[in-house]
């Protein structure tokens, strides 16, 4: 009896050893499992929200060190796809905008070959027109003033027969530029074709568009004796009509 008590306080003592023994390396390979389950789960995490985790630490040539070793090289594999899909998406945008930009530039510049007179740079008949109506209808609703000048080059015929086409265009251009220079901001000074000319002044009276027709004539006239060595038959003026809307 006193043997066999012996011998299970023996095995117990035994057991006991074994377990001191054995529980630490338990726990420390269950931290180690559980530390790259923590970290596997943790870069899961960050990888499913878009960002960049952390490399998983592969400790073990088990199979969790396998699975943390193809997780790896799974998420560098994703994030390097992202990272392309990223730039050519940035590109792709840069193109656009830059085809959007050169889109608007070509319509801006249809637009304005659509108004303006190519020679002297004015408006044309067309935006003179449209123009004139809107400020037609602002003026009648607002009880506002509107004044438009009409112009006639005389002589501008005769100069084209005598002197040749260039010297007509040098005329035409020369007559546009005291249009431009003595029109308000706000004014349209326009070509409506030929020797024709106009210029439309919102809010303008009669003795205010006078007064700049006076001007654009004196301009005109001083710039045709600058510029010609007219024959002494040859006269180039202008005719001038003014209306007002008030």
């Amino acid at each position: 009896s006193l043997v066999v008590r012996s011998f299970y306080l023996m095995q117990l003592a035994i057991t006991l050893v074994v377990c001191a023994i054995a529980f630490p390396i338990i726990a420390m390979i269950l931290r180690k499992w559980t530390k790259s389950l923590r970290e596997m789960l943790d870069a899961t995490q960050r990888l499913a929200t878009g960002q960049s985790p952390e490399p998983v630490t592969v400790g073990t040539q088990d199979e969790l060190g396998a699975l943390a070793a193809s997780f790896n090289d799974m998420a560098s594999r994703l994030l390097s796809t992202h990272s392309q899909l990223v730039q050519a998406n940035e590109t792709l945008e840069q193109r656009v905008k830059d085809r959007t930009s050169q889109l608007q530039e070509a319509v801006e510049k249809l637009d304005h070959m659509a108004s303006t007179d190519p020679l002297t740079q004015l408006a044309n008949r067309r935006a003179f027109t449209d123009t004139l109506k809107a400020q037609f209808s602002k003026a009648h609703s607002y009880d506002e003033e509107l004044a438009i000048l009409m112009i006639d080059l005389d002589g501008f015929k005769q100069v084209n027969d005598t002197l040749g086409h260039d010297k007509g265009d040098q005329l035409l251009i020369l007559a546009a530029d005291a249009l431009r220079a003595h029109a308000r901001p706000g004014d349209l000074a326009a070509r409506l074709g030929g020797d024709e000319f106009t210029l439309l002044m919102s809010g303008a009276d009669a003795a205010t568009g006078s007064a700049i027709a006076d001007r654009i004539r004196e301009q005109s006239a001083a710039s045709v004796r600058e510029s010609f060595n007219l024959p002494p038959k040859l006269k180039v003026s202008m005719s001038q009509g003014l209306s007002c809307y008030t």
